[in-house]
C-alpha cells in the first residue's frame, strides 16, 4: 500500500476511536439515566397509591378533555337559531329542543345543546333571568344579552 494511503488510513483510524470513546460513555449515560428514571416512576406510583389512601380526592388525575360546547361557530349558530325563533323573549334550553327547527338546523344533541348554553352564559352572550317555572321548577330561563338580542 501506498505510504500517502497508510498515513491518511491511520489518521481517519486515529479520529474514529475519540469518537467510539464518547458514544460509549453518552450509551453509559443513557443507561444510567434509564434506571433514575425507573426509580422515579416507581416512587412516584408508591406515592400516588399512598396519597389515594389519604386523601382520595387529591389523588384522582385530572383529565384533559377538551370542553364540551366551546366551539365558536356552534355557539353563533346556536346563539342566531335562538334569536331567529325566540324573538326576544326567555328561552330554555328544553324549549330550545322542543322547537319544531331545532333537529333539522341544529342537529346538536340535547347535552351537547345544554353545553353550549352553560359556555354562552359564561360568555355573556346570553343571560340568566331565572330558575323555575309552573310546569318544571328547576328550568332555567335565559334572554339573550342586549348586544346579542338585535336591537
Amino acid at each position: 500500500m501506498n505510504e500517502n494511503i497508510q498515513g491518511l488510513l491511520g489518521n481517519v483510524l486515529a479520529a474514529v476511536q475519540p469518537v467510539r470513546d464518547s458514544l460509549a460513555k453518552i450509551e453509559e449515560e443513557i443507561t444510567e439515566r434509564e434506571a433514575e428514571l425507573s426509580a422515579l416512576r416507581t416512587a412516584r406510583s408508591q406515592a400516588k397509591k399512598v396519597l389515594a389512601i389519604i386523601d382520595p380526592q387529591a389523588a384522582k388525575p385530572e383529565r384533559k378533555r377538551a370542553a364540551r360546547g366551546t366551539n365558536p361557530e356552534r355557539i353563533t349558530e346556536v346563539i342566531e337559531f335562538i334569536r331567529a325563533r325566540f324573538n326576544g323573549e326567555g328561552f330554555s334550553g328544553s324549549q330550545v329542543i322542543t322547537h319544531p327547527e331545532f333537529r333539522s338546523e341544529l342537529h346538536l344533541s340535547n347535552q351537547y345543546l345544554h353545553a353550549i348554553i352553560k359556555n354562552a352564559h359564561e360568555q355573556g352572550l346570553i343571560r340568566l333571568d331565572h330558575v323555575g317555572t309552573e310546569r318544571s321548577p328547576r328550568e332555567k330561563i335565559y334572554f339573550l344579552t342586549e348586544a346579542n338580542d338585535g336591537s
